[in-house]
């Protein structure tokens, strides 16, 4: 009965770092979405120039994109008869963005570049949140490699260590 209790006190150490390394690697994931929308969007204007309602519902439609619950609930909002940033904004206050995060400000701008202005200044702006993403996204990608490796061995140090505490 000891051996089982020992067990599952290491079992439990290691699956506690296994879930924070996970919540490390979600955050990554969440960022990699938000990079591939800004190009979705730069990519859309650039070539289709395609409305801004329609581009945000097939935005919102699109599998890949099911990390930014707050697409669904803009695209639901957004009818034309208010302005696009002000239904992007408060999705984006109802899907639980950080709103001083980072990413909370990448995709703040986002909702107040899309449709405000001529095409050319839309890209550029686009052009220069991709930049800032793709730091903030290696960044993060870095630490959720280093840190989450971190997690998962005291981990398995915390479960080893409570273990031998019981013995």
């Amino acid at each position: 009965m000891k051996i089982l209790g020992i067990c599952l006190l290491l079992g439990a150490g290691t699956l506690a770092g296994m879930q924070l390394s996970k919540r490390l690697w979600e955050r990554v994931l969440t960022l990699r979405e938000i990079r591939e929308l800004l190009e979705r969007f730069s990519g859309e204007l650039r070539f289709k120039r395609t409305p801004t309602g329609q581009l945000l519902r097939e935005a919102a439609a699109d599998p890949g994109f099911q990390r930014l619950s707050f697409l669904k609930k803009a695209a639901e909002r957004f009818d034309g008869r208010e302005p696009f940033f002000f239904v992007w904004e408060q999705a984006l206050k109802a899907g639980k963005i950080p709103s001083g995060s980072p990413e909370g400000e990448i995709l703040r701008e986002m909702g107040r570049t899309l449709g405000a202005s001529d095409r050319d200044s839309q890209l550029a702006a686009f052009a220069l949140l991709s930049e800032r993403m793709d730091g903030i996204l290696l960044t993060e990608t870095s630490r959720a490699e280093r840190e989450g490796k971190l997690c998962r061995s005291l981990g398995i140090l915390g479960g080893l260590f409570l273990a031998v505490l019981a013995l």
